[in-house]
């Protein structure tokens, strides 16, 4: 009975705590977040894109859920962003991995550096990112929601 009280009590140290709530209405399905490795209390967001026209956006959040900053990724495409992963280092990875209707034959991630915070910054230059182009093993279309990064070196450690 001891061990099942000290048990309640860690946990309830370890609940979560709101910090902030998202205030932007163009946020109105994030499906990817990530915690930048260069600037505290900033995030890195995408939105999904379901029944409206896709964008090619990457918006940095402060914790308390006001917009900073959006960036719009030169003609990248936004076929269904399903996830974002910051691991290793300030690099950003965006999966294009969803496939609602499974007729993808290939899906893509967009690897790139975190962007600077400046304002004057709107683009992020087709030669700033490398997008990867994958197939599955089996060679079939899947419907994926998300994507990690192991280690180093990408792509051979990127699982979706």
């Amino acid at each position: 009975m001891v061990y099942f009280f000290l048990f309640l009590l860690l946990l309830m140290d370890c609940l979560p705590t709101p910090i902030g709530k998202i205030q932007d209405p163009r946020l109105v399905e994030i499906s990817g977040l990530s915690v930048s490795r260069e600037f505290p209390n900033l995030y890195y967001v995408v939105n999904d894109s379901p029944d409206k026209p896709p964008e090619n956006k990457v918006y940095v959040v402060h914790e308390t859920g006001k917009t900073i900053l959006e960036y719009e990724l030169e003609d990248a495409v936004n076929t269904d962003w399903e996830a974002l992963s910051g691991q290793w280092g300030p690099i950003l990875y965006i999966g294009d991995i969803g496939d609602n209707y499974y007729i993808r034959e290939e899906v893509q991630i967009y690897v790139l550096q975190e962007p600077l915070i400046n304002p004057q910054i709107k683009f992020i230059h087709r030669d700033s990112y490398t997008v990867l182009h994958l197939k599955y093993p089996d060679g079939l279309p899947h419907n994926a929601e998300a994507l990690f990064v192991e280690s180093m070196p990408w792509p051979d450690n990127i699982y979706v």
